[in-house]
């Protein structure tokens, strides 16, 4: 029940706090497909958060794990290219290099 909840739901009628707990819960649940709805456009609703790179650091591994490894790239290389000083941004690295392996 809650995961189609969380698939459909519009994330901009969240708060922006409850997105990240929420995205890491559906992510170790495997519900990919409720990640990257709760994380689609997060950054144009809320542009300053400050969990704004985790939560689309979740969604590219969300990407990868559904067998989208070329979006999830472009996802990481867009977070580095933004925010290369981030706290996040060696673990974005890593990730990017082991899913640049595997194609």
């Amino acid at each position: 029940l809650i995961r189609d909840t969380l698939e459909h739901a519009d994330p901009a009628q969240l708060p922006a706090d409850s997105i990240l707990p929420l995205a890491q819960q559906a992510g170790k649940q495997q519900h990919y497909r409720a990640v990257l709805n709760l994380t689609r456009n997060f950054a144009k609703h809320h542009p300053r958060h400050p969990q704004l790179v985790e939560n689309y650091f979740l969604a590219a591994r969300a990407l990868a794990k559904k067998g989208e490894s070329d979006k999830a790239q472009q996802l990481l290389q867009q977070l580095l290219k933004r925010y290369p000083e981030h706290a996040k941004a060696t673990q974005i690295r890593r990730t990017l290099e082991l899913l640049q392996q595997r194609t």
